[in-house]
């Protein structure tokens, strides 16, 4: 529906001269080195790169935006359901979606995108660090991994949002996770940190 009604815009100027240099828009063609000029990193763009390289007219770095924020969506509005159910969850995410999620897409950025990827990881580790007990051991592993990646992921999309975000959630964690929680969520920011 978003999508049907809005059309979505590159909205940071480096971001659009990277969508240009990466498509070969101005003459040249395509070149990963481009990359270390802005500060991004070869890692998460060199699929950009070669989707480019493979199908130029395409907005890959668009694509790119809007699937990651889709997983920040998936990942938060997931998250409410599992905490205070869907009769509830629905609304707030309705609310939180047009006062974030629709600015956000109206105006692709990779600040933003890294942001709302933080987001959700940081609020999903603290979800899940909130309801072990002291006693209980650790359980998810691979669920734990994947979101110590997802921050991993945002920070090479932009690193000081990231840990902005991670620097709020630190803060909010001390008030709300007990001591095994609390040591928990600081050992999985300090992975993907040293990451």
């Amino acid at each position: 529906v978003f999508f049907a009604l809005n059309k979505s815009f590159i909205s940071a100027y480096e971001d659009l001269h990277i969508e240009y240099l990466l498509s070969g828009g101005y003459g040249q063609a395509p070149d990963i080195r481009l990359h270390y000029i802005y500060g991004w990193h070869p890692f998460v763009f060199s699929p950009v790169y070669l989707l480019y390289s493979w199908m130029p007219e395409m907005n890959w770095y668009g694509i790119f935006l809007i699937a990651i924020q889709f997983l920040a969506h998936f990942m938060l509005l997931h998250q409410m359901i599992a905490r205070v159910g869907f009769k509830t969850a629905y609304p707030v995410y309705i609310v939180f979606f047009f006062l974030f999620g629709f600015p956000f897409l109206q105006k692709l950025e990779i600040s933003t995108t890294s942001s709302l990827l933080a987001l959700a990881a940081c609020s999903r580790l603290l979800f899940n660090y909130s309801k072990q007990k002291e006693q209980q051991p650790r359980t998810n592993r691979k669920q734990e991994i994947l979101l110590i990646l997802c921050l991993v992921f945002a920070s090479l999309l932009r690193l000081h949002t990231t840990f902005l975000i991670m620097a709020l959630f630190a803060l909010a964690s001390t008030v709300l996770l007990q001591f095994k929680g609390l040591k928990a969520y600081f050992i999985s920011g300090l992975i993907s940190i040293v990451i």
